[in-house]
């Protein structure tokens, strides 16, 4: 059983993330880069329905080259949209 951290809004929107939405889960989430000076460096958290961040898990390999593949492709195309993708749910 994992257990999960809760993190207004402010303090997350004020750390390096990519932002994205899981296809596979319906949410939107983010990806905190690992040069964040924070412990959630390198995690994956989602937006709970109450708005708050929740952390999911620490990325893997896997996750990051998704997000940064869908990230470097989007800025290729200059497209501003919300990225779009699907993370592998691991238990």
């Amino acid at each position: 059983m994992s257990s999960s951290i809760t993190a207004k809004p402010s303090m997350i929107d004020s750390l390096p993330h990519v932002e994205f939405y899981d296809l596979a889960s319906r949410r939107y989430m983010r990806y905190i880069r690992p040069h964040a000076r924070t412990w959630m460096a390198g995690w994956l958290l989602y937006q709970a329905s109450y708005n708050r961040w929740v952390t999911l898990r620490m990325a893997t390999p896997t996750d990051v080259a998704r997000i940064l593949v869908a990230q470097e492709k989007a800025q290729r195309s200059q497209e501003r949209s919300l990225l779009r993708l699907s993370i592998e749910n691991e238990s």
